[in-house]
């Protein structure tokens, strides 16, 4: 059985934490920082793998600042309408 993928959150700027399940609305241009929200037993990673027609896979990942230690990573929010999708992968130290 595969492992169930974890749970993140999203903040804009210093707003509060937001649930991922049904996507989050921001503002475009925000600084965006998404978060695992169980930090004790995962290495992760987070990468963005689907965006609409205006956006560029490559262009976000290059604009994605993955902080491991703190299981954060920070973005650039892009313009109103748009949509991304990530991959995050969690898994339990051995």
């Amino acid at each position: 059985m595969a492992n169930p993928s974890p749970t993140c959150q999203v903040r804009e700027g210093a707003g509060a934490w937001q649930d991922t399940t049904d996507g989050v609305d921001v503002t475009a241009g925000s600084s965006l920082t998404i978060r695992l929200v169980d930090t004790s037993p995962y290495a992760w990673s987070l990468e963005c793998i689907g965006t609409d027609e205006t956006n560029s896979v490559t262009a976000v990942n290059a604009g994605l600042v993955v902080n491991n230690a703190a299981k954060t990573a920070t973005l650039t929010a892009p313009a109103v309408g748009s949509a991304l999708l990530f991959r995050k992968i969690g898994r339990a130290h051995v």
